[in-house]
């Protein structure tokens, strides 16, 4: 189920009670990274907002490799 989206930046999905976020990542060619949403982003999220969120897809989208690729699924654009 989609919960937010945010154009050219991220969509969160809440998938099998977990929540879920897919990045768009990128430069030249374009695609979406899905990356499982750590508890303490969604914590911070419920206290302090969107902010929150745009800032972690803003940390997936410049440095993806830095995700466990266990939780995370890449999807061409």
């Amino acid at each position: 189920m989609m919960l937010h989206q945010e154009p050219w930046l991220f969509t969160l999905h809440k998938l099998e009670g977990a929540l879920y976020m897919d990045v768009l990542c990128g430069t030249v060619g374009m695609y979406e990274m899905r990356v499982r949403v750590p508890e303490a982003v969604i914590s911070a999220w419920r206290t302090h907002g969107l902010p929150i969120l745009q800032d972690f897809a803003r940390r997936v989208r410049a440095n993806p490799d830095s995700f466990d690729p266990s939780v995370s699924l890449h999807t061409a654009v």
